[in-house]
């Protein structure tokens, strides 16, 4: 029998734990159902900061998870809804016509695009990515229904930080909230209009709770935000009291590993010291510059 399931939590570390729980362990076809609070969740293989903003993210209270999975970026609230299918069988094509009918129910007519995105008025809004193991296959998404779009433009504006990064860029797409076209809509009519699609189904609820909170306390981690970030090489300038300072960074792991100092300085600084003082701290823009000011203000 398909199992359907909700997740009572809005926290975006848990729900990514329960569906990486799921995808370990289901044996049932499972279609899962999650809304997170603000957060952007960015691809396994991604640099966080090529894809957003951490200074805006942080004054807007906006939290930064790195999923297990590919693909790109994205902002999610809980204007925001999304599915993950568990299937023993290879291809997206039965989730996406589930999707597609049961929106069509609601009055949102939409089309597969590219990448298996979702459209709408020939704008995305819906994203997905997938991951495979050993004969088991997740397929996953999102749904824009009332997504905070100042926000989204604000969290997913990418650092100005000039940087050479090995990781995966995301694809930037025009996008639109399902209430742009239908102000009435809902996440649970969504959900409800989806799994009669799915359906026939048993509902049921997140099991292995305790399993699952010591993953989303690993996902919180910021060992795994950071020492999965690709490497990258980036330049930082900074115009202190006595010059000019600019820094040449090789960042990987999330920790500087090495460091090159210049400035135009009229004093006298033994920049390889400095340079060395640099190595192997977390990356931190805001860390460095008060470094550097150390020795400016000497």
């Amino acid at each position: 029998m398909k199992k359907l399931l909700i997740s009572g939590s809005n926290d975006p570390y848990f729900n990514v734990a329960a569906e990486k729980y799921l995808f370990d362990h289901f044996t049932d076809e499972t279609l899962f159902f999650w809304r997170n609070d603000p957060c952007v969740v960015i691809g396994r293989n991604q640099n966080s900061w090529l894809e957003c903003d951490p200074a805006y993210m942080g004054e807007h209270g906006i939290r930064l998870v790195r999923r297990y999975t590919g693909g790109g970026a994205v902002y999610q609230d809980p204007g925001n809804l999304n599915y993950s299918w568990f299937s023993h069988e290879k291809g997206i094509e039965p989730l996406l016509g589930w999707l597609t009918a049961g929106l069509q129910e609601l009055g949102i007519r939409s089309i597969t695009g590219s990448r298996n995105d979702l459209l709408a008025d020939g704008r995305k809004f819906s994203g997905t990515a997938s991951m495979s193991a050993a004969g088991r296959y997740l397929y996953h998404g999102t749904l824009m229904i009332s997504v905070d779009r100042q926000n989204l433009a604000g969290a997913l504006k990418p650092s100005p930080l000039k940087m050479k990064s090995h990781g995966i860029d995301s694809v930037r797409s025009r996008v639109i909230n399902l209430q742009d076209i239908n102000p009435q809509i809902t996440a649970e009519q969504i959900i409800a209009a989806v799994s009669a699609q799915y359906g026939p189904y048993e509902a049921g609820s997140l099991p292995a709770l305790d399993v699952i909170r010591r993953l989303r306390d690993e996902l919180a981690d910021p060992v795994w935000l950071m020492n999965e970030t690709p490497a990258f090489e980036t330049t930082l300038e900074y115009r202190l009291n006595d010059g000019i300072w600019q820094v040449r960074l090789d960042v990987r792991e999330g920790l500087v590993r090495q460091a090159e100092v210049y400035t135009d300085s009229l004093k006298i600084h033994d920049t390889k010291a400095i340079a060395q003082r640099l190595q192997d701290i977390p990356f931190d823009e805001t860390e460095i510059r008060q470094i550097l000011e150390e020795y400016a203000d000497r």
